[in-house]
């Protein structure tokens, strides 16, 4: 009995040891995702009021009856703009199963 509790001392150290490792390792990835996704949002924000500021209410009319495509005069490149799409609501009209027919069963 007395061996086997020297020897779960150093074996519950070493645990306690890995435990507050990892948990170490754990807040600093927490914290790094936290910069990453600052650093995206910030980017995002940035992208977002470029845009804007370049393209204006005109424009992005412009290019949606244009089908989405925009040239730009004097280099001669084009943008592509993805447009959103407004969800409609549609009725989808299925036959009713009435219980006789196998619908897996060719006819």
């Amino acid at each position: 009995m007395v061996s086997e509790q020297g020897m779960e001392k150093p074996r519950l150290k070493s645990l306690e040891t890995e435990v507050s490792s990892l948990a170490a390792s754990e807040e600093r990835m927490v914290k790094e995702m936290q910069e990453i996704f600052s650093a995206m949002n910030a980017r995002l924000d940035q992208m977002s009021s470029s845009r804007a500021r370049e393209q204006g209410e005109c424009s992005y009319n412009a290019a949606h009856n244009s089908g989405g495509k925009r040239n730009t005069s004097g280099g001669g490149s084009q943008q592509i703009f993805f447009n959103s799409h407004l969800p409609r609501t549609i009725k989808l009209d299925f036959t009713c199963f009435n219980g006789s027919d196998d619908p897996t069963r060719p006819n």
